[in-house]
């Protein structure tokens, strides 16, 4: 059985958008992306704003995500820096 590994992401803040038919609709941003398909990551550190520390993650397709609001953001990133790093079959 082979097992497929992938970064998953739920922002804590709903977006709002209007539907077809004009209705107010909030939903939360959603990103799960497999770690195959993830090429490289990095970590983007302000020190004086904390709160906005942030991890990039470059897919192979060259789209880029930019992930905030983690506790521990140097913790999260190292987990995933471990992630990639291991070998897939």
């Amino acid at each position: 059985m082979k097992l497929h590994y992938s970064v998953t992401y739920c922002n804590e803040r709903s977006i709002s958008f209007s539907s077809s038919i004009g209705e107010l609709i909030r939903t939360h941003t959603q990103v799960l992306r497999p770690i195959k398909k993830i090429k490289s990551i990095y970590e983007s550190e302000n020190v004086n704003k904390p709160e906005q520390n942030h991890i990039g993650v470059v897919t192979v397709d060259d789209f880029q995500f930019w992930f905030m609001g983690f506790l521990r953001c140097e913790k999260a990133y190292r987990k995933l820096q471990k992630a990639i790093s291991k070998p897939t079959n």
